[in-house]
């Protein structure tokens, strides 16, 4: 009985540690696995069982010479014990509605038959709607994200991840002709729902942001990427407010006063830490806060039109001014 129990749980371990196309494991490498679980068996033993698993399981073997490779067939799902959770499932849901632009093209086939079994698992429980009662909306209208090249994405994405160096050609904006680059990746920002790459560009340190629907002809180097010492995409982020648009490397002692209407949602979303909202008269309420100096705090704010007047710092005042005197020209 106990040597039933034993095969029956090696068995199970085989088959869980075999993975799903298109990757591989060989007999030896499999073999050691089981070693290293403490169970003794010689690789002759392991091949006669993986031969054996074949005939009931949808498993593959393609041999290199004198070497078997196995993994699950094309299509099949690799197995899992226990069985996928609800909750699991709905985190997978999540993650095919809204990640796909984050993941490479082969990660998202290793998972593809994780989220066919996500969708089966949803089905029978009190998930089973949820694609119909969640969304996530942008601020602003939604605008059509442009199409990225399947072989950019899978090239870019490796790139990145393997810190590697790749060749692409790029057509910047007010182009129309592209131009050949080599890129050191240094990090992906997805932002209004265009993809960006973070990169430097041949053995140059200055930052650049390539969208990579305007890329095309990617060619992996295979070559480390020259990456700047101490990079940290979160700081390059937020305390440089790079994907603000700065418009200088200061910021703004903003003093703005808006509506009472305009104001209300400021007190439940702050602009800083150091933001101050004061009531003026019945109508009216002051803000008080620092922030970049960027194009965003000013389309930010003209988005507001005339339920916002911008009180300082008085060189931002006079430009809202010159604005409003150009509106004024075209509507009058």
């Amino acid at each position: 009985m106990r040597k039933s129990t034993d095969t029956l749980s090696r068995h199970w371990a085989m088959l869980q540690r075999i993975p799903a196309h298109p990757r591989w494991i060989s007999t030896a490498e499999l073999n050691q696995y089981l070693a290293n679980e403490a169970y003794e068996i010689d690789i002759r033993s392991t091949q006669r069982d993986l031969n054996h698993l074949s005939t009931r399981f949808p498993l593959y073997c393609e041999k290199d010479g004198r070497v078997n490779h196995w993994q699950w067939a094309k299509g099949a799902h690799a197995l899992e014990v226990p069985s996928m959770a609800p909750t699991a499932a709905f985190a997978f849901n999540l993650v095919e509605q809204y990640l796909r632009p984050l993941l490479p093209g082969s990660t998202l086939k290793l998972m593809q038959p994780y989220f066919v079994r996500a969708s089966g698992v949803m089905k029978n429980t009190k998930f089973q709607g949820w694609r119909k009662n969640v969304r996530i909306i942008n601020r602003g209208p939604h605008l059509q994200t442009p199409p990225i090249n399947n072989k950019v994405r899978d090239v870019v994405y490796m790139a990145l991840m393997e810190r590697r160096k790749f060749e692409v050609g790029y057509t910047p904006r007010q182009k129309n002709k592209a131009v050949t680059y080599e890129v050191n990746p240094h990090g992906l920002v997805i932002k209004e729902g265009i993809t960006y790459l973070v990169s430097t560009l041949w053995d140059y340190d200055d930052l650049k942001h390539l969208a990579l629907h305007r890329m095309s002809k990617p060619k992996d180097l295979h070559e480390p990427a020259k990456i700047i010492k101490g990079f940290d995409l979160n700081t390059y982020i937020e305390n440089q407010s790079s994907f603000a648009y700065p418009v200088s490397k200061g910021s703004l002692k903003l003093k703005v006063q808006f509506s009472n209407s305009a104001a209300f949602h400021l007190q439940e979303s702050r602009l800083s830490e150091d933001q101050k909202l004061t009531p003026v008269g019945k109508d009216k309420t002051l803000l008080s806060a620092t922030v970049p100096d960027s194009s965003e705090i000013r389309w930010w704010l003209l988005g507001f039109g005339d339920q916002v007047e911008v009180l300082g710092p008085k060189a931002l005042r006079d430009e809202f001014a010159g604005i409003a005197n150009n509106l004024k020209g075209f509507y009058l």
